[in-house]
């Protein structure tokens, strides 16, 4: 349930970004085409240009905001991103202290490959001892329920 509230918030904040630049491109390829001295094949090249550079940004958006997301609120005082705040767990590592960026980073990463065994890395979460999925265990870190305080 934390993941499907935080890829919520996460795609949201991304597509606002996502329009901005698009309409940026959108702009600069309207700016080419109303130019009356480019010819209509420079035109339709900015175009297949302009929609190429759009894909690969969209792309590295969606990677990077991801990655930026989760890294930041599991690195931060919270130790844990809003999903997860929500449903009253942290992120912390063997010892229950606060996860430094760069291994908050390695750990967002390292579910990438879990996502490519086909979700077996997040199974693996009921048949471990401390109940870590591969992330969790390649980043030498733990999910716990908060305390009331």
């Amino acid at each position: 349930m934390a993941h499907i509230i935080d890829m919520f918030i996460c795609t949201l904040l991304t597509a606002i970004l996502l329009i901005f630049v698009f309409m940026l491109f959108m702009l600069v390829g309207y700016l080419v085409a109303a130019s009356p001295e480019r010819g209509s094949d420079l035109l339709n090249y900015s175009a297949v240009f302009l929609t190429s550079i759009c894909g690969i940004i969209g792309t590295l958006a969606v990677l990077l905001s991801h990655l930026l997301y989760f890294s930041y609120f599991e690195s931060s005082k919270l130790m844990a991103t809003p999903g997860k705040l929500a449903l009253r767990i942290i992120v912390t590592d063997l010892n229950g202290d606060r996860l430094s960026f760069a291994r908050a980073l390695g750990r967002t990463v390292a579910k990438g490959l879990s996502y490519l065994l086909f979700y077996i890395g997040f199974i693996m979460a009921a048949f471990t001892a401390k109940k870590q999925a591969l992330h969790d265990i390649l980043a030498n870190c733990l999910v716990l329920r908060k305390l009331k305080t």
